[in-house]
């Protein structure tokens, strides 16, 4: 077993790959692991440091898959799985992963996974690190995430087009470009919710029932009860879990989608300013004014002038 020192983690981590790729190997399997050498290049660069990948692949049937770190790694690790089963841990508290979920792992963190030995999955994986890595993470409690398999799913098809691109050479261009990818990419899982939602009918979760009926609403006079009303909780259960969600409280996010309907109708209709203000529920358009110059940081008469697209 090859577990990573505090030396040179970027090298030594290359090597762990290239040690367990000849190791093992899965029929099908296609993967890159970047060389050290380029990764510290690319750790120095400002093009590439604020996020940017040091492995990525694709195991199929992954049969006795098998990792264990016990000093973790230095990047932060994701694990896609798309079919069969399989498991891991992080300081020890072992959970099972089945097809459709997911799991980011931090770095510099004791942790294992592996395939089901009766049921081995397959799973797209890749090995990122950066400035910005961390805004595509999870917290503990939520480390393992549950999604939709879609047909010609965009995840596998930016997967399969990275580990392609990759595999013809590592040029300026290539990397650059994969990097890009790559953002887009990690935003499809740590927000898959949206991704999700877009793709399928999925339920509505409690907060995208409330904004839909805040959306359905725009244009009256609604209280926090009103709405926590539609959706049967009570106003201050709905306000903890809404602000948790948006970071936003619920009526404060009700405001910017009165200020964004009033930039449209701005934009888009020769409706006065006081005839927007009371069509959105304003009564006093002074006080409209007000409340859009706070959120734009411009009046509505400035916002009306300046030329859009």
């Amino acid at each position: 077993m090859f577990f990573l020192c505090g030396e040179d983690r970027t090298k030594l981590l290359y090597f762990e790959h290239e040690m367990v790729k000849r190791k093992e190997g899965f029929t099908g399997q296609n993967a890159v692991n970047l060389p050290g050498s380029l990764l510290q290049e690319m750790a120095k660069d400002d093009a590439f440091n604020h996020l940017y990948l040091t492995d990525i692949g694709f195991y199929p049937n992954a049969v006795y898959h098998f990792r264990e770190r016990k000093e973790g790694c230095a990047e932060y690790v994701l694990i896609f799985c798309v079919a069969g089963k399989g498991w891991f841990h992080l300081n020890q508290e072992k959970k099972k992963v089945e097809a459709g979920q997911f799991f980011i792992l931090p770095p510099d963190r004791l942790h294992g996974y592996g395939s089901q030995n009766n049921d081995p999955w397959t799973i797209y994986w890749v090995h990122f690190t950066g400035k910005r890595a961390e805004l595509f993470s999870f917290s503990e409690n939520e480390m393992l995430q549950t999604t939709i398999l879609h047909e010609n799913d965009q995840r596998i098809v930016l997967f399969e087009e990275m580990i392609q691109l990759l595999g013809t050479g590592l040029s300026s261009e290539n990397l650059s470009y994969t990097m890009s990818c790559l953002s887009h990419l990690l935003a499809m899982f740590r927000f898959n919710r949206i991704y999700d939602r877009d793709r399928s009918r999925v339920p509505k979760d409690t907060c995208e029932q409330a904004i839909a009926f805040m959306q359905n609403n725009v244009y009256q006079k609604v209280k926090l009860e009103e709405i926590a009303k539609a959706i049967n909780l009570s106003p201050s259960h709905f306000s903890a879990i809404f602000k948790k969600r948006t970071q936003r409280a619920p009526m404060e996010y009700f405001i910017f989608l009165k200020i964004q309907k009033s930039c449209h109708l701005l934009d888009t209709s020769n409706l006065r300013i006081k005839e927007i203000s009371s069509s959105l529920g304003f009564d006093d358009p002074y006080y409209f004014s007000r409340l859009f110059s706070k959120v734009m940081l411009i009046s509505p008469a400035e916002y009306r002038k300046k030329r859009k697209g």
